[in-house]
């Protein structure tokens, strides 16, 4: 809370470079190219550093900031120093970049410690070769963000890691894009007809779905079967023309 409150009122102070720059770009009625995301995630960093050389008689001029207890000042100002650190290292090798920020989060030790041995890295690995793949093709650090951005929004991520199959257990895999071939029994519980999966509803509009475009727009049309209903006077003919116009279609 005390973060963000410095982050905002340090955003509207004239020590702020980026806040300056914005303020004059919209002045001078130019395009910026940058969602807010974007830049409130650089406004904490660019506050963050502010921590590490701000003397504490000067959060005052600061208004509407509430004060910082020792103790989180001094964690602040130890997280704005590790930040600094992988931040030299982003103009290297996207992969060197990825195996930093493990490091910094302990992601390598959590996944070790929750999945084992075996398991444990089997996602982080996949998502280091995707990313030697993208590298080695001359991408940038930036350019593997706003892929893996399009990727999430397109597709819903990148696909995980192939599972192991094990004898000694029950294993539990989620139904997309698994094809169940590795196992000799795979069980899937509300598997119903029209249920699950679930087939959807389909429109019986010709313009939404090209099943239902009418014989007569279609390009063969002259060598499919066809039914005029002018031709017929009470229900019982109708039935029996439509029952004769399927038995003609089936054979088409």
């Amino acid at each position: 809370m005390a973060l963000g409150a410095f982050t905002k009122a340090f955003a509207k102070s004239n020590d702020y470079s980026r806040g300056k720059w914005l303020k004059q770009a919209l002045e001078e009625d130019l395009e910026v190219v940058a969602t807010a995301d974007e830049f409130a995630a650089g406004s904490i960093i660019e506050s963050l550093e502010q921590l590490l050389t701000l003397p504490s008689s000067e959060f005052k001029k600061y208004e509407s900031t509430p004060a910082f207890s020792e103790e989180a000042l001094s964690r602040l100002r130890s997280f704005a120093l590790s930040l600094r650190v992988l931040r030299r290292n982003l103009n290297g090798l996207i992969t060197d970049a990825i195996i930093e920020v493990e490091q910094f989060l302990s992601l390598d030790t959590e996944v070790l410690v929750r999945d084992g041995w075996q398991t444990g890295r089997k996602n982080l690995d996949r998502f280091l070769d995707e990313a030697a793949r993208f590298e080695k093709n001359g991408g940038t650090l930036i350019g593997f963000l706003q892929w893996l951005k399009i990727a999430e929004e397109a597709e819903g991520g990148l696909k995980p890691a192939e599972v192991d199959v094990r004898s000694d257990a029950v294993q539990l895999l989620t139904i997309h894009s698994a094809k169940g071939a590795e196992w000799d029994y795979v069980a899937i519980p509300g598997l119903a007809d029209r249920n699950f999966p679930n087939v959807g509803k389909k429109s019986d509009s010709w313009v939404k779905n090209a099943g239902s475009i009418p014989v007569s727009m279609r390009g063969d049309c002259d060598q499919l079967p066809s039914i005029n209903f002018d031709n017929f006077s009470t229900n019982k003919n109708l039935k029996d023309g439509l029952e004769r116009f399927n038995d003609q279609w089936k054979g088409a």
